[in-house]
């Protein structure tokens, strides 16, 4: 687990990237083991890292050439994308720089090739825009606000919260949705104007405003996972991944907390709601 925050302005605002850099402090217990950011007049970013891969080199962000990165999240075909675009130079044994190299070749439809957990945010210097996306199936949060001087995303709603220009109210409707399913559906959450990023969706954000918002599913997805009942217990088999999964129960998060839960009977399971 880690942390992630971006801030895109309208124009230069000492005063708010000084505050939103504060924000930081917030995330550490999502990144104990190092914290790093990047400062442009208009552009800033924020990474907190928990240490799992490359422990040497493994900080970030990961800037390579006009691309910079940061992320939250295991991309499980890492090695994969790694052989198939060795030409985009890798400064890092990070998984995380393989997002980087799918979207150096191909633009935001490289993201349709990576497989894993993942919320994360580009910044494109030539084109001075950033990019942020999320897994289709949500399992890693990201949330952001727009304002009238810019847009901040963060991964953590109440750090968003906290950082914002304006304290946002209540959405009772959402607080109702929150406290009866444990989770808010769409892209609401129970802050007014405090929007979260919908699994599998990217934004192109650029001069503060979201220019653009797209939606991918992976290719082979079905074809790359297989979930089967063994035993009492359910199991996840695929190309990069196979084991247990907690006894005779699937339990999957949305935005970090518990979103489902179900049970299997007879030897057969159902999942009937994935993201």
């Amino acid at each position: 687990m880690c942390g992630i925050a971006g801030l895109s302005l309208v124009a230069e605002n000492k005063s708010l990237t000084k505050r939103f850099l504060n924000l930081k402090k917030s995330l550490i217990h999502r990144g104990p083991d190092g914290s790093g950011v990047y400062n442009k007049k208009k552009i800033n970013l924020i990474h907190t890292r928990l240490s799992i891969v490359d422990l040497k080199q493994g900080y970030q962000p990961i800037k390579n050439k006009s691309l910079i990165l940061v992320a939250n999240g295991e991309i499980y075909n890492d090695l994969e994308i790694r052989k198939k675009y060795s030409n985009y130079g890798f400064k890092t044994n990070s998984d995380s720089e393989s997002i980087l190299a799918v979207y150096k070749n191909k633009g935001i439809e490289g993201f349709k090739e990576l497989r894993g957990m993942y919320a994360f945010a580009i910044y494109n210097e030539e084109k001075d825009e950033i990019i942020i996306s999320r897994d289709e199936f949500g399992i890693k949060p990201l949330y952001f606000t727009v304002f009238n001087q810019g847009l901040i995303f963060c991964s953590e709603l109440n750090s968003l919260k906290n950082v914002t220009p304006n304290l946002p109210s209540l959405n009772v409707n959402k607080v109702i949705e929150q406290l009866q399913y444990q989770y808010c559906t769409g892209n609401k959450t129970i802050y007014r104007n405090l929007n979260r990023v919908r699994p599998g969706e990217t934004l192109i954000i650029k001069n503060g405003k979201i220019k653009e918002s797209k939606f991918y599913k992976s290719d082979k997805l079905n074809n790359e996972f297989l979930y089967y009942y063994n035993n009492g217990q359910l199991w996840i088999k695929s190309n990069y991944h196979k084991g247990k999964l907690n006894g005779d129960r699937f339990i999957y998060y949305e935005d970090g907390s518990l979103e489902k839960k179900e049970t299997y009977k007879d030897g057969i399971n159902i999942l009937n709601k994935m993201h």
